[in-house]
């Protein structure tokens, strides 16, 4: 492998709006004394080859206790949070009641984040806010347990309960790919994955219906959760800062942070966090753009001794009244892609928007555009040189005009180039749906 001056990419996280943004809606809010659901013990929560939880969660102490948890003696699957020693504050994969993966959630304190844990029957992984953060191997047979599966606690023991609230949980009997989870992570499933079961979902419980404290499994399986104390409270409302993108990479002693919004209102600005092991260091601030229609783009450079294998960073979005928000932590990965590849947009069809993810393995010249049926160009999303890194940038349905398009099939194109030719370019479909 050619050597390269750049260290490290961030992978995007995925999210539209600046804070992390969980299907809007309702959730369930956990006290952390005795909440919980009980989703019963039908076959369909058994006989696992393979396996796929998902969970939005928000909590402002990670304090241990249980997500998504079919816990039993040497059997069964759980995500559970732990505290204390070398895994304090980590979310944890288990299978026959031994951990397979951890991954620390410090820092992501009082933020939705969304988790997946899948085995496909040798590998035990975590993905957060879909990128892959743990794995274990783990190749023997899940044993069934005989303990009902309970969110937000482990069955028949209360101190384990859930602080914080949980969102979107989905159980499926197969291991999901990165991809399948970025592509549906940030949307409600529609009935193409629980009218049937050729999806592999068994158990879906979206938590915007609650009656007579029950909220129903929207598969056909009937797996309905009956609640104790568990409440229903808003989630994912829209933000007044519409964020289209975060980027960052890391350049020899300084990582370059960019993003991009759609629109914004009050504005004030945004101070950049980096995380550290005496918590969240304000490394900057960048002024905000008051109240604009138009996008606006943003950057700032930190100069940062770059060791360890990952930094994170995140944004606080402060309003003219005082108010904030915070935006999703992004990762600074250590690895670089090895090639150029522009990946399938997600979600696809989709509305009213859309995240486009491309990788570029050297530094080069990069555009990336929309195109209608009959080829002609609709929007630019990027016209620029760009280093080595992972990107991802949102498409909303508008042309350069800022007319909304109509329903239809459309394309996209990256084309990327040095000096003296194009090195790459790729197209790929995609369907709008209003």
């Amino acid at each position: 492998m050619k050597e390269r001056m750049l260290t490290m990419v961030f992978v995007l996280s995925a999210f539209v709006h600046l804070m992390a943004q969980n299907p809007a809606g309702n959730a369930l809010l956990f006290d952390g004394v005795d909440d919980h659901v009980d989703c019963g013990n039908d076959a369909s929560l058994n006989n696992f080859s393979a396996l796929t939880m998902e969970a939005w969660i928000s909590s402002g102490t990670f304090a241990n206790s249980r997500i998504i948890s079919k816990w039993g003696m040497a059997s069964g699957y759980e995500v559970d949070i732990v505290t204390g020693g070398i895994y304090d504050r980590s979310i944890r994969f288990s299978l026959n009641q031994t951990t397979y993966a951890y991954y620390s959630l410090a820092g992501f304190e009082n933020q939705w984040l969304h988790l997946a844990a899948t085995w496909d029957g040798s590998w035990a992984r975590i993905y957060v806010n879909g990128n892959e953060v743990a794995s274990g191997f783990f190749s023997g047979t899940l044993t069934n347990s005989s303990n009902k599966l309970h969110i937000g606690r482990m069955a028949s023991l209360a101190p384990s309960t859930f602080d914080g609230t949980i969102d979107e949980v989905r159980v499926w009997n197969r291991a999901r790919t990165q991809t399948a989870i970025r592509a549906t992570m940030n949307d409600t499933l529609n009935s193409d994955y629980y009218a049937t079961a050729d999806s592999g979902l068994v158990g879906y419980w979206r938590f915007d219906i609650v009656n007579e404290n029950v909220t129903p499994d929207l598969t056909n399986n009937d797996n309905d959760g009956t609640l104790s104390g568990a409440s229903s409270t808003e989630s994912g409302a829209p933000l007044p800062v519409e964020l289209l993108s975060f980027n960052g990479y890391a350049d020899g002693t300084q990582v370059i942070l960019e993003w991009q919004t759609a629109t914004e209102t009050n504005n004030y600005g945004f101070e950049i966090e980096r995380y550290t092991d005496s918590g969240w260091l304000t490394v900057g601030f960048i002024s905000g753009g008051g109240t604009v229609e138009q996008e606006r783009h943003y950057d700032f450079s930190d100069h940062v001794e770059i060791e360890q294998s990952q930094i994170n960073y995140r944004l606080k979005q402060i309003n003219t009244d005082g108010s904030f928000v915070y935006s999703n932590v992004l990762v600074v990965l250590g690895s670089i892609p090895e090639e150029f590849h522009l990946a399938q947009n997600y979600p696809n069809p989709f509305n009213p928007s859309t995240n486009i993810t491309y990788y570029v393995s050297e530094r080069a010249d990069v555009y990336l555009g929309i195109f209608n049926t009959k080829g002609h160009k609709i929007k630019t999303l990027v016209n620029k040189s760009q280093s080595a890194g992972s990107y991802s940038v949102n498409w909303n349905g508008l042309d350069n005009s800022g007319k909304q398009m109509a329903s239809g099939y459309y394309f996209y194109r990256i084309v990327v180039t040095n000096s003296t030719a194009v090195i790459y370019t790729s197209t790929k479909g995609m369907l709008l749906l209003k």
